[in-house]
């Protein structure tokens, strides 16, 4: 980035006057944990969404990365890419895991308060992590794999590896943590899709016997406990180009409505984002989603139902979104030192 913080001021002072809105400048500050800058802008309540939108488009061209304006109480929020990005570094907090109360934990990363995010993959039951390019979904993927490890030993949770276009899980081929072989073509992916079909429907089948909800409770009554199940699929896009929509329909009817109480999760990775591969159906089914950058709004919409991933500029920030919860959370992911 070439310009300056003052030049950057001089040229939204110089877009807004072009688009005839009064403004003036309130106070500036910059994001504790992801890299944004904000100038929060005195102007009237009144301005048109088109007219703001306008300015966006002209901000964004002459800095050449995005800017976002939001309306609040009586100013204007134009936010944009900090000039000197920094990391977080997943080291730093590792410790923070083996200490955690969730089942399955995994570090998201840093909120703009400072604080970290750690959700239980248990409880969300499925996650979806997806964006346009490699933004920083692998990052995520391997946080995710590293975060439960550092909680859970092999006997507690294995691993079912997915790639079909790449090799991208080799390095973890050897670990006792998964279950078993790397699964690198279609066939071998609904032989494990059909194999873990059954073996919900016996664990089923084992928490009737022992009169309880589900693995948590059985895992507690139980000497012969049962471990967690995690099935991990990187680029979704490359598994419908290659398996067909019979993949989607076999995962959402016959795995994901009713894994969570057997102890059996989904992380689902995308480095595009297309109504083709994350249809309704899937997002239905698997209530939470980490959005990096997209290409348009479209995109970010289809994700988080708002514009918002469109705005991101560093490979490291994302939003997450909750379905159960309420607005999506701006967000900088941890990176291995």
């Amino acid at each position: 980035m070439q310009n300056s913080y003052h030049e950057i001021e001089q040229k939204i002072i110089m877009a807004l006057r072009n688009a005839k809105i009064k403004a003036e400048f309130y106070n500036k500050h910059k994001g504790y944990s992801y890299d944004v800058m904000r100038f929060c802008i005195l102007s009237s309540p009144r301005i048109s969404l088109n007219r703001l939108y306008s300015v966006e488009n002209v901000l964004s061209a002459e800095l050449g990365y995005p800017v976002k304006i939001r309306k609040e109480d009586g100013y204007l929020n134009v936010e944009f890419p900090d000039l000197c990005p920094r990391e977080v570094h997943f080291d730093s907090v590792s410790e923070s895991l083996k200490k955690s109360s969730c089942i399955l934990p995994i570090l998201l990363g840093r909120k703009e308060n400072g604080h970290k995010a750690i959700i239980d993959l248990h409880y969300m039951p499925h996650l979806l992590i997806a964006g346009s390019g490699n933004s920083g979904q692998l990052i995520m993927l391997d946080n995710a794999i590293a975060s439960i490890i550092a909680k859970r030993t092999p006997e507690e949770v294995r691993f079912i590896l997915a790639d079909i276009a790449g090799n991208y899980f080799e390095r973890y081929s050897d670990s006792p943590y998964l279950y078993d072989t790397l699964i690198k073509d279609c066939k071998t992916l609904f032989e494990s899709l059909e194999w873990i079909n059954d073996e919900i429907m016996r664990r089923y089948y084992l928490l009737v016997d022992a009169e309880v909800k589900n693995i948590v409770e059985y895992n507690k009554k139980s000497n012969d406990k049962l471990p967690y199940l995690v099935l991990i699929v990187k680029d979704l896009n490359d598994v419908m180009n290659y398996c067909g929509h019979d993949f989607e329909t076999y995962i959402m009817q016959k795995i994901a409505a009713k894994a969570m109480a057997a102890g059996v999760h989904i992380i689902l990775s995308s480095t595009i984002v297309s109504c083709a591969a994350i249809t309704a159906t899937l997002l239905n089914n698997i209530p939470a989603c980490v959005a990096f950058r997209t290409e348009s709004s479209i995109q970010s919409r289809v994700l988080i139902n708002t514009t918002d991933a469109m705005y991101l500029y560093y490979p490291e920030d994302f939003m997450f979104l909750n379905r159960y919860g309420k607005e999506p959370i701006r967000m900088k992911v941890f990176v291995a030192k």
